[in-house]
């Protein structure tokens, strides 16, 4: 490992870093108000065992504002003693970026072979790679959360799954 890896992030580099992470922030929290004007207009009653379609966008942008605060809130308390390398951001980065291609990735193998088989590979996929878990974990987490997702839209909720 290199030596430069192991050194801390000077202490004017925290600075800024805060600020982009507030900007962020507010600017997750503009786009999710729209998104959430969007679900409104939909309409998001969940009434009579029927979901409106603006329901799920609703939830999801509620979600979003709440880790958007939560991410303005841990930008204020981080200290410069806390903060990290140039070198763990770009992982952190780098990270992120490949759990947003697989989750494109899954929508894509959705419509390919179905809610079922899809929802199977891409937890499986994402434990072991994100998270490191086992094989014997990681085939048991998945067909579970598989096996909950199932039953909570198809036979729970009658949304008919592809």
């Amino acid at each position: 490992m290199a030596v430069e890896s192991m050194v801390e992030a000077p202490a004017h580099e925290s600075g800024p870093y805060k600020r982009k992470l507030r900007l962020t922030g507010v600017g997750l929290i503009l786009l999710a108000g729209a998104y959430l004007w969007t679900a409104v207009s939909y309409g998001v009653s969940v009434e009579g065992g029927t979901v409106e379609a603006g329901a799920a966008p609703f939830f999801m942008g509620s979600a979003l504002i709440m880790l958007s605060v939560i991410l303005i809130i841990g930008a204020a308390r981080q200290s410069p003693a806390e903060s990290k390398t140039t070198q763990e951001r770009r992982a952190e980065v780098k990270k992120a970026s490949l759990f947003f291609v697989s989750l494109v990735g899954y929508a894509v193998l959705v419509a390919v072979i179905g809610f079922i088989a899809a929802t199977l590979v891409s937890v499986a996929g994402m434990l072991r790679f994100f998270f490191g878990y086992s094989v014997r974990r990681m085939i048991l987490y998945s067909g579970a959360l598989t096996l909950l997702c199932y039953l909570i839209f198809d036979l729970a909720l009658g949304v008919n799954l592809p």
